[in-house]
């Protein structure tokens, strides 16, 4: 890489540690002819280089919800991770914004050794302490968006004298430049009139003429340069690391996050069992007469809904919350955006697995569904089933839209006209023919349809003690036919399910896709 850039906004994996952040790094950025005991050896010196060896095995954290390192720490660390593949001009956008006087320091002395080693460093910087000042070698100082000196730093108080504004004795001269270039709001007219008269002189002077010509240089390449520049300037691979590599280590970074930070994945499970315990709770023991056989269908229903709310609102919130982090590692070349996408998908699969086994588990039991193993275990497959597709969508959600409120506010209005169309509140005898698609792209209709089969296609009796007019049902084929469903769809639905998980999921990489090329080019 020819450049570098450590940007302000500070990006990571909250969970990971700083040596476990490194390695990751550094198996994704070096080339890969580089063996995994040089990449170990790089992160050991880049940890030892910029004095993060006290704190290698120290959670990264996040303010309010994981203790970790300290502002200076994190941004020793940006600097390490951008500098781990060696590239000669690094460019770092306010390094100190937000750190204290002595962290500031820290930060800037570190960028002065890496200056030390044969690097270029271009820096914005606002309000230097006058030890910082003293460690940059060149200035430029631009107002109203025109250069009013660019040169040594030494230098820069004779131009400001000649020009007619002399520092005082013991002044940072940072904060005289800074001072002496700013638009003041009170004095507008004077403060434009003193920025003219100061870009105007620096004009004037043979500095300005000299840094003209030397960006005409630049321009004007002869024959016997050109071989020079584009060694430096050749194409390279974007990527380091091939696809299957990609995909390992985020998936890596995906287990450690999750290892690391278990408290989401025991909520879920903790939840799971609350939730199938009150359900249980609700539809204790139900009996099959012609007044419980709705209680039945009611708590398959709910089970789906539940499922479906907190699969899709999960994966909206997780997957809108890392975009950053992925749209910045993605601009730097580690990685590509299907690998990125593919270790999400593969991740959440057992975690979603076991939070629908253990509540499908507690409920069949509990509410005296129907008495038989293999009926239990196909519940169990199609509510994780419908998790899977709930999640896709969820995932969809997460990559289109531009915040996390965003993604949580758009979820209700998507999945209640799904809800409604799944086949227990509205009969699927009597949606209305324009409103049929919204029936077809119901993952809950199509799980709804398959639970109710399970459950009562092998049900030959139910007690009919009807008083009155009311209609009794005798069988699980009469209860079937109610909601309008039918056996012969059954292994369509499956195969329908599937559908739409692909669907949502391709989908969702073509949206990512999209911004992950916008985002690039707009940057």
């Amino acid at each position: 890489r020819v450049a570098g850039y450590v940007q302000q906004e500070e990006l990571f994996v909250p969970s990971m540690t700083t040596r476990e952040h490194l390695y990751f790094h550094a198996m994704l950025r070096l080339n890969r002819d580089i063996t995994k005991e040089q990449r170990v050896n790089r992160v050991e010196e880049l940890l030892n280089f910029l004095n993060l060896k006290k704190t290698e095995n120290t959670l990264i954290g996040e303010p309010g919800r994981i203790k970790g390192l300290s502002g200076g720490e994190k941004r020793r660390l940006l600097f390490a991770s951008e500098v781990l593949s060696d590239p000669p001009l690094l460019f770092a956008d306010e390094p100190t914004s937000g750190l204290d006087g002595s962290m500031a320091f820290v930060i800037c002395d570190a960028m002065r050794k890496l200056c030390n080693q044969g690097k270029t460093i271009v820096c914005t910087i606002h309000q230097p302490s006058s030890e910082i000042f003293q460690l940059f070698d060149t200035l430029y100082l631009m107002a109203e968006g025109r250069v009013a000196y660019f040169g040594s730093r030494k230098k820069a108080q004779e131009f400001f004298s000649m020009v007619g504004f002399d520092a005082p004795d013991n002044y940072n001269l940072a904060d005289f430049y800074i001072q002496t270039l700013a638009m003041l709001p009170f004095d507008q007219e004077s403060s434009v009139q003193r920025v003219e008269h100061i870009c105007n002189e620096f004009e004037q002077t043979t500095l300005y003429a000299q840094r003209v010509a030397e960006a005409r240089q630049f321009h004007t390449i002869d024959d016997d340069q050109t071989d020079a520049v584009g060694g430096l300037f050749h194409r390279a691979p974007k990527y380091k690391a091939s696809f299957f590599t990609q995909l390992r280590w985020l998936m890596w970074r995906s287990a450690v996050d999750m290892f690391k930070n278990p408290f989401e994945l025991r909520l879920r499970l903790v939840l799971a069992i609350i939730i199938g315990l009150l359900f249980g709770i609700i539809f204790l023991q139900l009996k099959y007469n012609q007044q419980a056989f709705q209680n039945i269908s009611a708590v398959i229903f709910v089970l789906i809904i539940n499922t479906s709310f907190s699969s899709v609102q999960h994966s909206a919130d997780s997957y809108n919350r890392e975009l950053p982090l992925f749209f910045k590692e993605h601009d730097d070349g580690i990685y590509r955006t299907i690998p990125y996408y593919a270790s999400r998908v593969t991740l959440e699969f057992p975690t979603q697995a076991f939070t629908m086994f253990i509540l499908v588990t507690i409920v069949y039991w509990m509410a005296n569904l129907y008495d038989d193993v293999g009926r239990y275990f196909t519940l169990v497959g199609i509510l994780i089933l419908c998790a899977f597709v709930a999640s896709s969508m969820g995932a969809l959600i997460g990559v289109t839209m531009p915040s996390p409120e965003a993604a949580a506010a758009i979820v209700v209005p998507i999945v209640i006209p799904l809800m409604v169309f799944a086949g227990f509140f509205l009969s699927a005898k009597t949606v209305p023919d324009w409103l049929l698609w919204l029936k077809y792209l119901s993952w809950l209709y199509y799980s709804n349809e398959m639970a109710l089969i399970n459950q009562w296609e092998d049900v030959t009796s139910l007690d009919c003690n009807q008083v009155g007019n009311g209609t009794c049902y005798h069988t699980g084929n009469d209860i079937i036919d109610y909601y309008g469903f039918k056996k012969a769809h059954y292994y369509r639905n499956l195969g329908l399910l599937f559908a739409l998980f692909i669907g949502f999921r391709l989908l969702g990489i073509g949206i990512l896709l999209l911004r992950a090329k916008f985002q690039r080019r707009s940057g």
